[in-house]
């Protein structure tokens, strides 16, 4: 990817501060709001594990956090260009990284129109090992699939 842009974003299994040492565009919420604050906490052992690495320094970015997890063993993260509007006072002051002052601190008129409520959504490795959702389907009956149709030129059984 030599020569590209890129963004990973997601649950990393290690901590944030540390992983600057391998890759210094590295972007997290931090208690303070400042670049380098303590990380906020965005899982439920404690650790900030849920963060993006970039390939470049990025611009007027906004990394915020909620305590709305909706049943998940992580807290999301939003990463946004700076002063986008929140859409609700769930979020944390944002840390706020690589300002250009220049840049006009009105928002625009689309982010004055916030549309319909975020959904949380969990893509790390709880969701690819099953553990996604669990917690609220425990004890509760398994729906079954829908019967499948039946085949065309399947045999019925009548002649």
């Amino acid at each position: 990817m030599a020569g590209r842009r890129w963004r990973a974003l997601g649950d990393f299994n290690s901590a944030a501060a540390p992983t600057r040492g391998r890759f210094p565009n590295t972007f997290y919420a931090t208690k303070n709001g400042k670049p380098d604050g303590t990380p906020t906490t965005t899982q439920l052992s404690g650790f900030a594990l849920d963060y993006m690495i970039a390939s470049d320094q990025l611009k007027d970015l906004d990394v915020s956090t909620t305590g709305r997890n909706g049943n998940s063993d992580h807290f999301p993260v939003r990463f946004t260009p700076r002063n986008t509007a929140a859409c609700g006072s769930d979020w944390s002051q944002p840390t706020r990284y690589n300002y250009d002052a220049a840049v006009r601190l009105a928002a625009r008129a689309e982010q004055d129109a916030c549309g319909p409520p975020p959904a949380v959504v969990s893509m790390g490795d709880s969701y690819i090992s099953g553990e996604a959702g669990r917690a609220r389907r425990d004890g509760e009956p398994e729906t079954p699939p829908p019967p499948r149709p039946a085949r065309r030129g399947a045999p019925t059984g009548q002649r």
